[in-house]
């Protein structure tokens, strides 16, 4: 599985330069990272906030930040994320 998983990441980083940089696509890139594994679950919380910083009620990148703190058992942070997103 590790090997299928580093091939996969860096397919995933390839074709995510070719995908449009919409909210969308971001939460959905940072959902698909954050299944890899908690180290890439990590660096998609990140990639997620600072895209926040530019974007704080992107209800888009909201979810996905919940979806990932959920996944993660932050079951507060990942509350807040949802109701900051409704």
């Amino acid at each position: 599985y590790g090997e299928f998983a580093a091939a996969f990441r860096l397919e995933l980083d390839a074709v995510a330069g070719r995908v449009p940089r919409t909210s969308e696509n971001r939460a959905l890139h940072a959902r698909i990272l954050a299944r890899l594994g908690p180290a890439e679950s990590a660096r998609a919380l990140t990639a997620l906030r600072g895209a926040l910083e530019a974007a704080p009620d992107d209800a888009e990148l909201l979810l996905a930040e919940s979806s990932i703190l959920l996944e993660r058992k932050d079951f507060p942070s990942a509350a807040e994320s949802a109701r900051r997103a409704w």
